[in-house]
């Protein structure tokens, strides 16, 4: 399996997991840095890959990548309780990564969240919405053939 074929895999499956959770206010998942206006009604969780260090094995098998990535709870800025709504999104995606922390064995190694952006705006083609987003990593090894 190639390389890249390696971390479409775990990314489907973060997204699957995620899918699998059923939470409650998400009206879909999107798994891709680039989001176009109207493709989504919020609330929705858009996953994208972050820059990410790679380590190499001394051993000549592979390399431990530290796949880093973000899922952001994105609302609609017109309602009073969005920032709460984006946060608790956030959080409760998060959360059904960890509850499988291997990925259903997709990864190797470990998953943890590193950072927690409780408020962000953002502006897709003049819309202007609204979030939060946590960020996360899963380190595996993938193999160098």
């Amino acid at each position: 399996m190639a390389l890249y074929e390696s971390i479409d895999l775990i990314m489907q499956q973060i997204a699957q997991q995620i899918i699998d959770a059923a939470i409650t206010g998400v009206n879909g998942v999107v798994l891709d840095r680039s989001l176009k206006s109207g493709t989504m009604h919020p609330a929705y969780l858009h996953i994208f890959l972050d820059p990410s260090p790679i380590e190499d094995i001394t051993t000549g098998i592979g390399e431990i990548w530290i796949l880093r990535y973000t899922i952001q709870a994105v609302t609609n800025p017109s309602a009073d309780a969005d920032t709460s709504q984006a946060r608790d999104l956030a959080i409760q995606a998060s959360s059904a990564i960890i509850a499988d922390r291997s990925l259903n064995n997709t990864a190797n190694q470990d998953t943890r969240r590193i950072a927690f952006s409780p408020n962000f705006n953002k502006e897709i083609e003049n819309d202007q919405l609204h979030g939060a987003a946590v960020t996360m990593e899963t380190q595996t090894i993938l193999h160098l053939t």
